[in-house]
């Protein structure tokens, strides 16, 4: 094993150290830390020291993450001698990459699981897939920066891809009889958390957690919201959604969504037919935007944050050719970066993002502007988003603004985002408390 730093390898941090300190007694533990490179270069770290322990190394990662991982490690860890193999979350819902993993994991495997939330949900055919093929490593690690999204019911999963002897439990059904509380009728929704005590005690010695103070430093945004009102096209073809969903009366999780969606296309100006094709409708969204870029035509660099493509497109016609950037989560790594930077560097105003790039990491600090055009379902996708604006700015000032219709399902998905809720099950929550007739109420009502 070759112990010397590589000559591009900066210093660790004080913080880095520590995780070191801690983890290398042990086979396997947990990282959580909001910086995505400094959780990167302590695994490096990690296999450098056992390197001449190990057979081989498999590191899960969601497939956007997995180029930027790879370049890491080629500049920080050149010599490494031992088989490394980077996979995709994703690919473990195809039996293909399960047959892989399989044959590869043996007792002195390392792997390791970057942004280990994908796998929270128990049972599900990608989660027991992973736990279930890296159970063979003698060394296993999670990494992740917000490992709980919706409450403590989210660290089973990630502890039992560790050992089941952390917290104890075999299955979900012992963790659950001992540490959560349903609301009666629905034993998906978790009510209360019991024993909490108990669970840090377990997990400690195996975790290391720390965040960085960016976030204090980051400045606090001016909210403010522009309300918009549709067209008459619009509203008609939104009572007609509304009337439609009336008619079957199903108040599944998967009709609430498919109804939240179309009404949401409504108000961003088109209808999607059942046969696919889609009606663009009169909406003064667009003219709401040309009102807010001037008015805050003295800003440099603005970001601009949307659900659908429409929306880009939409944007896109509003703006002089040659002024908008447009990153977009189905973009790969190149394409990405190209664009990120002609907006960065470049002479680019306006960048033009859809909610879901936000989980890139994406460094937006040179913002001046923050605008929500339409809003994502996802408390998650809202937080990346202003956070990727926000980090590391060197603004004392940001505003960030909200489009929000007047008297439409555009307010209750502002005021769930306030209250950190994801919007469909902030949704149930209220549901789960009212009668039929009631119910039938509330959704006229939107």
């Amino acid at each position: 094993m070759k112990n010397s730093k590589t000559a591009d390898s900066a210093a660790l941090s004080p913080l880095q150290e520590s995780a070191l300190q801690k983890l290398l007694p042990i086979r396997v533990g947990a990282i959580f830390m909001d910086e995505s490179a400094a959780r990167t270069r302590i695994v490096l770290e990690l296999l450098r020291a056992r390197e001449h322990k190990i057979s081989n190394v498999i590191w899960f990662c969601p497939a956007q993450l997995m180029h930027s991982i790879h370049q890491r490690i080629r500049a920080l860890l050149p010599d490494f001698s031992k088989p490394l193999r980077i996979l995709s979350i994703e690919s473990m819902s195809y039996m293909s990459a399960m047959a892989t993993v399989l044959g590869t994991v043996n007792d002195q495997s390392y792997v390791i699981l970057d942004e280990s939330h994908h796998i929270k949900r128990p049972h599900t055919r990608r989660s027991d897939r992973i736990i279930h093929a890296s159970a063979p490593a003698r060394y296993r690690l999670i990494l992740c920066e917000t490992p709980i999204c919706q409450g403590v019911e989210d660290l089973y999963n990630q502890y039992l891809f560790l050992s089941e002897l952390i917290l104890g439990y075999s299955s979900y059904y012992s963790f659950a009889s001992n540490h959560l509380e349903f609301a009666p009728g629905d034993q998906r929704r978790v009510v209360r958390c019991h024993n909490l005590e108990f669970l840090t005690a377990k997990i400690a010695p195996y975790t290391f957690q720390a965040f960085t103070d960016s976030a204090a430093l980051a400045p606090s945004p001016d909210y403010q919201v522009r309300q918009i009102r549709m067209t008459p096209l619009q509203e008609y073809f939104y009572r007609k959604i509304k009337a439609d969903f009336l008619d079957v009366l199903d108040f599944s999780k998967y009709s609430i969504f498919s109804l939240f969606i179309r009404l949401q296309q409504v108000l961003s100006g088109f209808y999607k037919k059942n046969d696919g094709d889609c009606i663009s409708l009169d909406s003064t969204r667009s003219e709401a935007l040309l009102d807010y870029i001037d008015e805050y035509r003295d800003c440099e660099k603005m970001v601009i944050w949307s659900k659908f493509r429409y929306d880009q497109k939409q944007i896109c016609s509003c703006l002089a050719p040659g002024e908008c950037a447009i990153v977009d989560s189905s973009m790969d790594y190149v394409e990405r970066e190209y664009h990120l930077r002609s907006f960065q560097l470049g002479d680019k105003r306006f960048l033009l993002l859809n909610l879901r790039a936000g989980k890139y990491n994406l460094d937006l600090s040179m913002a001046d502007n923050i605008l929500f055009y339409s809003n994502s379902f996802s408390y998650g996708d809202r937080v990346r988003a202003e956070k990727s604006c926000l980090k590391n700015s060197p603004r004392d000032h940001l505003t960030c603004t909200d489009f929000i219709c007047r008297d439409s399902l555009d307010d209750w998905i502002h005021r769930a985002l306030t209250r950190r809720k994801h919007v469909v099950e902030a949704f149930q929550q209220k549901f789960f408390h009212l009668s039929q007739k009631e119910k039938i109420r509330w959704v006229n009502s939107l």
